[in-house]
């Protein structure tokens, strides 16, 4: 606010005594009463006029306007000024002014005028907060354009990845079935020793297809019946064998097997006497992913109890389903711990490369170090191969000349 209007003076010559010196008092403040109408015919109060017109300085009418549309939300603007102030003509406060005589038509003109300015005003604030809204807006969106190709980069390294241990685990799962199969093979065949039975041959095989049915031999007539095949030859084991194979898988792998194996024991243990909870067909492609695929999963599953019932597994009803929920709690747990030695393994393997490298690199400097000196020493041992000498000119102008002494190892032959 003008210092003239906070103090209680207006600056004009008629706040002043006659010998020139301030007033002792506080002199009022003179406004115009033609600006003062007018602004009371345009609906302003009394109050927000004299306001506007002592800190405008008896300004003009869109001077006065422009200031209560600024400070019409102000909270003292409804108060009283603390200075006298007294409506006069406008002649005397400004005698060089001409005595302003609007009409109506020149009012509303003037109140038009000063509210279209301050909804251009308005208009442009807001177009530019819609440029700096636009600008970051396609900042955050080449952000997150970045940022996603990001994701799906490291998504797809993350997806080869897991392809190539799948591949592996796939490996590991068939060499895993033909070292089962070679063992049952041999414990049959050792039965079969055992009993004094011929070993068996791929003709003795043929002769036992039932496509061909033959009268037995009386000399295997009181002998034990032939076990039947079974469609996939996977031993009985002990449970604590079976976790430990099933344990080896990665982790990917054992976590789903884990969780699928879960949610059968629950239902077990939830429905114990209904058959569709303890029959699962393995045809089925994602039971087999997520139950046969892992290294010995079907060992497990076999050793907990599940037997092969045609085109799946089946848990007998005299088998309890606390013994399958325990192995699998084993299971689990046996599996966290694995997963805490292979994350400790991982770090160890990455220590240890990182500190080959770091010893790589500190002999690398040695070595390159050496060869240095050794090449210094090797060029002070040689000597200079020139000395540099400086005779006067025939000319005696106090110039010298340099002549070059030549190296006696410059005059040996060189290869050609």
């Amino acid at each position: 606010k003008p210092a003239a209007a906070v103090e209680g003076g207006s600056g004009d010559p008629m706040d002043v005594d006659a010998t020139g010196s301030p007033a002792a008092e506080p002199q009022p403040v003179h406004i115009a009463e033609e600006t003062v109408a007018q602004l009371k015919e345009m609906g302003f109060t009394r109050v927000r006029i004299e306001r506007a017109l002592v800190n405008t300085e008896n300004g003009s009418l869109e001077t006065a306007v422009n200031w209560l549309a600024e400070h019409g939300d102000d909270e003292d603007v409804d108060t009283p000024v603390g200075v006298p102030v007294l409506v006069v003509p406008q002649s005397e406060i400004d005698a060089h002014k001409a005595k302003t005589n609007l009409t109506q038509e020149e009012k509303q003109a003037r109140l038009q005028a000063a509210v279209e300015a301050a909804q251009r005003k308005r208009e442009e604030a807001e177009k530019a907060d819609e440029k700096e809204r636009e600008r970051r807006r396609r900042e955050d969106g080449k952000q997150m354009t970045k940022t996603k190709a990001e994701l799906e980069e490291l998504q797809r390294k993350r997806d080869l990845e897991a392809r190539r241990k799948e591949k592996l685990e796939d490996q590991r799962h068939r060499a895993f079935l033909r070292e089962q199969l070679e063992r049952d093979k041999a414990e049959r065949r050792a039965a079969r020793e055992a009993k004094g039975l011929p070993a068996e041959t791929p003709a003795t095989k043929a002769t036992q297809e039932p496509a061909a049915p033959e009268q037995p031999s009386p000399a295997l007539a009181n002998a034990a019946p032939p076990r039947p095949a079974e469609p996939v030859a996977v031993p009985v084991v002990p449970i604590s064998e079976a976790i430990t194979a099933v344990a080896d898988n990665r982790d990917f792998l054992l976590e789903t097997f884990v969780e699928t194996t879960e949610k059968l024991a629950d239902n077990v243990l939830k429905n114990p006497t209904e058959p569709k909870y303890r029959h699962i067909r393995t045809s089925n492609p994602k039971i087999h992913e997520r139950l046969l695929r892992p290294t010995a999963g079907e060992l497990f599953l076999v050793a907990v109890g599940w037997r092969r019932d045609g085109d799946g597994l089946s848990l007998p009803m005299e088998v309890a389903g606390n013994v399958f929920a325990d192995a699998v709690r084993e299971l689990k747990r046996v599996a966290a711990e694995r997963k805490v030695d292979r994350d400790r393994a991982e770090r160890e393997k990455l220590r240890a490369e990182r500190e080959a490298a770091l010893k790589a690199k500190a002999a690398e400097r040695e070595r390159l170090r050496q060869a240095m000196q050794a090449d210094r020493q090797e060029v002070v041992a040689r000597g200079p191969a020139e000395t540099i000498k400086a005779a006067p000119l025939p000319s005696n102008q106090g110039v010298n000349r340099l002549n070059l002494e030549e190296d006696p190892r410059d005059q040996q032959p060189g290869p050609e």
